[in-house]
């Protein structure tokens, strides 16, 4: 959870992220890039203004997320920064490389852990997508419209955000068109009964 005044945007999308797939070839730079605002993060007291990350319900719930964090690297994972709990603060966390069969990716619940795993393929992302347990939202950042909705139709989601620049135009979606816009983004389908 994300307390205190004015985390940045990129803290509130970050804050309770249960997992993210990175190209590999993008990896290396998207990690290096989250390290930088999750260094400024702290863990604290809720209701101190200085606190980004607030404690965690009980101090098992913070050994259940070193658990995790030590599982994960057990795998194959690399810490990148955090992963150690104090009572019922658990550092703000980020980890590389996250193997499919790592503990903490089956898990839904929000914490201050960042686990990201490349893919090298859009089947093997579309596959790790589908692999998951129902999420209540997820975020898809693309360039390319169709893989936002193949992402959409294989993930076990109540919401699915596809953000990104372009995220239309490489695919036919034009600005002024809504009833464009509106067929592409829909299926047609009739249901009779009786």
């Amino acid at each position: 959870a994300i307390a205190g005044d004015g985390p940045s945007t990129v803290q509130r999308r970050l804050a309770g992220t249960c997992h993210v797939l990175a190209h590999t070839s993008i990896q290396d730079a998207l990690v290096e890039r989250l390290a930088n605002p999750l260094s400024g993060w702290t863990a604290g007291d809720l209701f101190d203004e200085t606190t980004t990350v607030a404690p965690q319900r009980d101090g098992a719930e913070a050994e259940r997320l070193a658990y995790y964090v030590d599982d994960a690297v057990t795998k194959g994972a690399t810490l990148v920064r955090g992963g150690a709990a104090d009572g019922r603060q658990f550092e703000p966390t980020l980890l590389s490389d996250v193997p499919a069969n790592a503990a903490l990716l089956h898990d839904d619940q929000p914490t201050p852990v960042v686990p990201v795993t490349p893919f090298e393929s859009e089947g093997d992302a579309l596959a790790a997508v589908g692999a998951g347990g129902p999420s209540q939202s997820v975020d898809v950042f693309t360039d390319r419209h169709s893989l936002g909705m193949d992402v959409a139709d294989a993930v076990q989601a109540g919401t699915v955000n596809i953000r990104g620049g372009g995220a239309g135009a490489t695919d036919g979606l034009r600005g002024g068109d809504t009833a464009a816009a509106i067929r592409q983004l829909t299926r047609t389908k009739r249901v009779r009964t009786g």
